[in-house]
């Protein structure tokens, strides 16, 4: 790559760099090492031929970045910065800096991936008033000109480190919040409430559940090629080797949970994300839908690859007329964490709010007593990995998991219960209107219009932006006290520790 196209390319974007990147030391160092990397650029390759390409892909960086400006229509998946093109960053990515050249091209192609899961979101999204303005097929022109890229920085560990720090996510909490709301002062009544619930839950887990009226929600095989559509937006560690497609669709089938939901009213009815002619997102319990993606996490010493389900019920209604937890949507996130058998070796969950973490490793571990921050609830199950799924069992009304039970697979008869569509959880990205428009079902800032709770307005202190909002995959903060997200890879392992013999 020539040192004008290189200027060109990053300087179509320097006022987002300055906005964006969030340190001075990582413009300085991309501005440097891709200065250099033109310099040491091959003589052959200075020709008109490239220049014209790489101008191109500049022009079109440039125009694409204006147009989605104009609209509002940014996607909160992933790490995005407008100054490192078209590729996006999340935790996973974050975990660790990778030093040789396979490793940073693995992770290049991987934020690229991440990148294009966002972009194509936004292309649907996007109105045909903004559409005409734009070359079709320009998500396309944008990946080959982003791979031609990616080429070049992967071979500079100073271009390539500017960019990891770029895309290196930014913490969920709102530090203002805590200074303003004086945190300190508030942390003895944070934590006396989340003792309060952690004792309701954990003693909830070890009574016998006896629902009302149960539903059972289970899932059959998933559809042919799902395993491989979830793998572009898989957030994958660079230790971790994937299983074969047919392997991963039996790890998905094997390991889907059987539902119960105590049904008292429609808000206990499972349903597909669904929205307005306005854009506004609504339930549809006709048609129960598991939502489905594929994380990775540092469990018990080593990298695991993990099962991540969702489902989602209309709302969470309210015990009593001044209820600060409820509101529009609610659901459940049930996470596996895969053992080298593809055996459960942990299992957590939380709301799409980020909210009630609870953890249930299936091996002796050492929990750990105190990491400073807030511990989840965490109920060992006992009997060593789980080969097969599990049942769970939601309260009526809040959805609270209540019922953890190793259960035989048993996805074949669906005669007890309803069954479940599978669906990528990338799927919520653009989700397509009556009208033929598509659209987000998260906001540009990750939350879902609408599901905003009055909790917020005491916990805001805390510094969790709008608690107990639902949120996009990556903005799960799970801690009132302290600091912990969901997404990331070390967050099981600060709690989980390898049990050394005596």
């Amino acid at each position: 790559m020539t040192l004008m196209s290189v200027l060109l390319w990053l300087f179509a974007t320097i006022d987002a760099l300055r906005k964006r990147l969030k340190h001075l030391s990582a413009i300085i160092a991309l501005i440097s090492a891709m200065t250099m990397l033109g310099c040491a650029a091959p003589r052959a390759w200075q020709t008109v031929d490239v220049l014209d390409t790489e101008a191109a892909c500049r022009a079109a960086w440039s125009q694409w970045l204006g147009v989605r400006e104009r609209a509002g229509l940014a996607s909160p998946w992933g790490t995005a910065d407008d100054a490192v093109p078209v590729l996006r960053g999340n935790r996973v990515l974050a975990a660790g800096q990778p030093s040789d050249h396979a490793a940073r091209s693995a992770w290049l192609m991987q934020a690229l991936d991440t990148g294009m899961v966002g972009l194509n979101a936004e292309w649907a999204n996007l109105p045909d008033a903004y559409r005409v303005q734009l070359p079709r097929g320009l998500p396309a022109t944008l990946e080959g000109c982003a791979r031609q890229w990616t080429g070049q920085v992967v071979d500079d560990a100073a271009a390539f480190s500017a960019v990891w720090e770029a895309l290196r996510p930014a913490d969920d909490y709102n530090g203002w919040a805590r200074v303003l709301g004086g945190y300190p002062l508030a942390v003895p009544f944070l934590r006396l409430g989340i003792a309060g619930w952690q004792r309701a839950a954990t003693q909830a887990l070890n009574a016998e559940w006896m629902p009302e009226r149960a539903v059972r929600y289970q899932a059959g095989a998933p559809p042919t090629g799902f395993a491989r559509h979830l793998l572009r937006s898989a957030q994958i560690l660079p230790e971790l080797t994937l299983p074969t497609d047919s392997q991963l669709q039996q790890l998905l089938q094997r390991h889907v949970p059987v539902i119960t939901v105590d049904t008292r009213t429609a808000a206990d009815e499972l349903g597909t994300i669904r929205v307005q002619r306005d854009g506004g997102p609504w339930v549809d319990v006709s048609q129960p839908s598991l939502y489905v993606q594929l994380g990775s996490a540092y469990l018990l010493g080593a990298a695991r690859l993990q099962l991540i389900y969702t489902v989602w019920f209309p709302e969470r209604v309210a015990e009593s007329w001044l209820d600060p937890y409820a509101g529009q949507f609610d659901g459940l996130i049930w996470r596996v964490t895969l053992d080298d058998n593809g055996d459960a070796l942990a299992y957590d969950s939380i709301h799409p709010c980020g909210c009630f973490h609870l953890v249930f490793p299936t091996v002796d571990t050492a929990i750990a007593t105190e990491t400073g921050g807030e511990r989840p609830v965490i109920v060992p199950l006992s009997g060593g990995p789980v080969a097969s799924a599990v049942q769970l069992g939601l309260r009526s009304g809040d959805h609270q998991l209540v019922h953890v039970a190793r259960h035989p697979a048993d996805n074949g008869n669906l005669q007890a219960g309803q069954a479940m569509t599978w669906r990528p959880a990338t799927e919520l990205l653009a989700l397509q209107g009556p009208d033929g428009q598509s659209h987000s079902l998260y906001r540009s800032d990750g939350l879902v219009p609408g599901s905003g709770r009055a909790e917020r307005l005491y916990l805001w202190p805390s510094g969790v932006p709008n608690a107990g909002a639902m949120r996009v995959w990556g903005r799960h903060a799970t801690a009132f006290v302290g600091r912990a997200h969901f997404d990331d890879p070390h967050l099981l392992g600060t709690w989980l520790k390898p049990v050394i013999e005596p």
